[in-house]
């Protein structure tokens, strides 16, 4: 429970980890209220749950998704007609440019709202980059600590990774020059910056990239995140046959599955490649990947489970991530990674995976094989991913997060 005297208010547009902040704020006793467009626990979204399995379209299948089932109701503060209107938008958006300006205009929405509603007997607010200047003036003219947290590299330095990486792949993913809507949002998350008086990183490659731009080190704290589900009682049984090799997440550039390709390509007869998350490359692209490599596209999380207990490894060579969720969920599968400086990282080289340079598939193929060689050290290293993954649990998350907010007084 609650015994500094702490008590929080946390406003977020979605879902992320699960609502896992306001979640663990609660179970410390020390949760205010939180803020949020829409959730299926409360007022008609959750009268949606009505629907039929079979008529339930991806989108409401999300929706659904995001549940706040240990948060009492009467802390939810919840504004479903944005929501609504801000999946409507982000649907209608062809370019990125277009999905800068509707994340811009409903961030700046969401944050009137909130500024509007006031913060109760909140002592600190805690929000999330993009979507937090409008309440980080609300709460400092309140006289509230602030936070915000920054769960993925600075807008610049993200920016200058894709801009060499499209250099070098220029037809596998459609893309329109939007230096304007870039330097607006990267300007946002500088005042952002500026309100808080302690900004959360998930990762030392954040806190890398916050630094790089000029952010001071004493401004800001890392916790890494956790994970919970059902992915520790995966049962994994002695390895047989071709290395089989799996990355979840969006098939794009920025996560590297080109550098998969290339692997796949490299390694030829004796393993097997699965990628298993949304679509953002050109048909080209797609025809090349699909020379090599399985694209099974986006799955349900309910469906999810099923892969990872197929593999044998998890490769995630992502050029730019703030902290990879799915690497938490790889250990607790008992998953060897391997994956770049670049992700969160989570694993200790050599003891649960490998960490290679971004961009280095002659890297990436020299770990599988040495996987595929070694059957033993394949074991060894699928038992010390498990042990690994406790200590970024849910619980162990939320520890690090309430010590951290505990600090800012």
């Amino acid at each position: 429970m609650n015994n500094n005297g702490i008590r929080v208010c946390v406003c977020q547009l979605g879902a992320r980890l699960h609502y896992g902040a306001a979640r663990s704020f609660e179970r410390k006793g020390a949760l205010q209220s939180i803020f949020t467009d829409i959730c299926a626990t409360k007022g008609w979204p959750k009268l949606l749950r009505a629907t039929p399995l079979s008529f339930r379209p991806a989108l409401l299948k999300r929706l659904l998704g995001r549940d706040t089932f240990d948060i009492p109701k009467q802390k939810i503060v919840m504004y479903p007609r944005l929501g609504i209107e801000y999946q409507w938008y982000l649907s209608r958006c062809r370019t990125e440019a277009e999905r800068i300006r509707v994340n811009l205009q409903i961030g700046k929405k969401f944050g009137e709202l909130c500024a509007r509603k006031g913060f109760g007997g909140a002592t600190h607010v805690y929000t999330f980059s993009g979507a937090g200047l409008e309440i980080l003036e609300a709460a400092r003219e309140a006289g509230l600590k602030t936070v915000v947290e920054q769960p993925a590299a600075a807008s610049e330095v993200e920016q200058s990774i894709m801009r060499d990486e499209r250099e070098r792949y220029p037809d596998w993913e459609p893309f329109a020059p939007c230096q304007d809507e870039l330097k607006a949002y990267a300007a946002r998350q500088r005042r952002e910056w500026d309100l808080a008086d302690r900004i959360v990183v998930p990762s030392e490659f954040v806190a890398a990239s916050l630094e790089s731009v000029g952010v001071s080190p004493d401004r800001f704290v890392t916790v890494p995140y956790g994970v919970g589900g059902l992915f520790g009682e995966i049962e994994r049984e002695k390895h047989t046959g071709p290395l089989r090799v799996l990355t979840v997440g969006e098939v794009r550039l920025q996560k590297g599955a080109q550098y998969t390709c290339e692997a796949a390509k490299q390694l030829g007869k004796g393993f097997e490649f699965r990628l298993v998350g949304s679509w953002s490359f050109s048909d080209s692209a797609r025809v090349q990947l699909s020379e090599n490599v399985c694209i099974v596209g986006h799955v349900p999380r309910s469906e999810i489970q099923s892969h990872y207990q197929w593999a044998d490894v998890f490769l995630f060579p992502s050029l730019c991530d703030g902290f990879g969720l799915v690497l938490l969920e790889a250990l607790a599968a008992g998953l060897p990674v391997i994956t770049t400086l670049n992700t969160g990282i989570a694993i200790r080289e050599g003891i649960d995976g490998f960490i290679v340079p971004i961009r280095d598939t002659r890297a990436i193929a020299l770990r599988l094989s040495q996987l595929s060689e070694d059957p033993a050290l394949l074991e060894e290293m699928s038992r010390s991913a498990r042990k690994r993954s406790a200590a970024f649990s849910l619980n162990a998350y939320g520890d690090r997060l309430y010590n951290a907010i505990s600090a800012v007084r």
